[in-house]
């Protein structure tokens, strides 16, 4: 989409999935949307199910607040029990299970996701009578998907994004400056009973994205203190700080890009899914006839530019058919500017 942007008369066009354009030049962009949408995806997508969990929360909330940390460890199968200092960590483990059900609702397995983990989770919590038996439901689903782990580790590793919707002691306590990727990697593979989620520098490499070219703001507002029942603040000081001493850089405070410019480009088609909280951070209309917005409700990030399966919703069907004929007629488009050969 930036190429097509910047060199429209190299690039024909730009098919833009899940493209989070809003985050440059708007300095006003909520630093709770992420969450905020999570919580309006539950809500929109399936009323009950969004109910059970919010009650789920709170049952966690409360224990923790009455300090009640074996219990937890218990019913939720933790490798061990959270504490006061890791009680912010904790939650923020359990709110990001809750993205990754709902961002990677696909017909397939995909990254160690069950086919349609959303609806998966949701049948768990509609169903179970036992709120911890359907908050390890969402825990398995997000984490667990290959049965490899005997118990959750709060500081895992599958939090690849921690520092960038975390709170200030979770990203002071969590990530020594000291620690160098591999001794951090070396830490883990050390702890007794627990296996490695995934090799650290994959972890970290979309952290490094966001450290050095652009910043997403993962945090939760007041639709998500509501859903989640806790505060989860945005905290762009001590992340820059992370940046630095991880990768000895800082999140950019020049934008490369402004969303301004799209009105004068053309051929970019943009798409947001509907299970996605990335189509918070992405245009919401149609910006000319020739900057357009598909919106496929029923899946989840970028499975437009995904392989079919035959378990395909119908809006995506019609929304692939659509991208299609549009690259098609720019290519026509394209071939009759082209000049005749002697």
């Amino acid at each position: 989409m930036l190429m097509r942007v910047r060199y429209p008369q190299i690039v024909l066009g730009s098919l833009a999935s899940a493209a989070p354009v809003l985050l440059w030049g708007n300095p006003d962009l909520e630093g709770g949307l992420w969450y905020d949408t999570v919580a309006k995806i539950f809500q929109e997508k399936n009323a009950t199910c969004a109910r059970a969990v919010s009650n789920g929360f709170k049952l966690v909330v409360d224990q923790l607040s009455k300090k009640q940390f074996a219990e937890i460890e218990k019913d939720l199968n933790l490798c061990s029990a959270p504490s006061e200092i890791t009680t912010e960590q904790f939650l923020i483990y359990l709110q990001h299970a809750t993205q990754l059900v709902a961002q990677f609702e696909f017909p397939f397995k995909s990254a160690d996701k069950v086919p349609f983990p959303f609806e998966v989770t949701c049948d768990s919590f509609v169903r179970e009578e036992n709120a911890y038996m359907a908050m390890r439901t969402l825990l398995d689903t997000a984490y667990n998907n290959t049965l490899k782990l005997s118990c959750f580790w709060i500081e895992s590793g599958e939090q690849s994004e921690l520092p960038f919707f975390t709170a200030r002691r979770v990203i002071d306590d969590s990530f020594p400056a000291s620690l160098h990727l591999n001794e951090i990697k070396e830490r883990k593979e050390k702890q007794d009973g627990v296996i490695p989620l995934s090799d650290i520098n994959f972890e970290l490499s979309w952290s490094y994205i966001c450290c050095s070219y652009f910043f997403m703001p993962v945090a939760g507002g007041n639709t998500s203190r509501d859903f989640f029942h806790f505060d989860h603040l945005f905290y762009p000081e001590g992340i820059s700080d992370y940046c630095e001493r991880t990768f000895s850089v800082r999140p950019q405070t020049t934008p490369p890009f402004d969303p301004k410019e799209l009105k004068n480009t053309s051929n970019i088609m943009f798409s947001n899914m509907g299970f996605d909280p990335v189509k918070a951070f992405s245009i919401q209309q149609s910006v000319s006839t020739a900057v357009t917005l598909i919106t496929i409700p029923s899946v989840g990030h970028t499975l437009d530019i995904c392989g079919s399966t035959i378990d395909d919703h119908n809006d995506l069907k019609i929304a692939r058919v659509q991208e299609v004929a549009t690259i098609r007629k720019w290519l026509q488009m394209s071939s009759k500017l082209q000049p005749s050969r002697m």
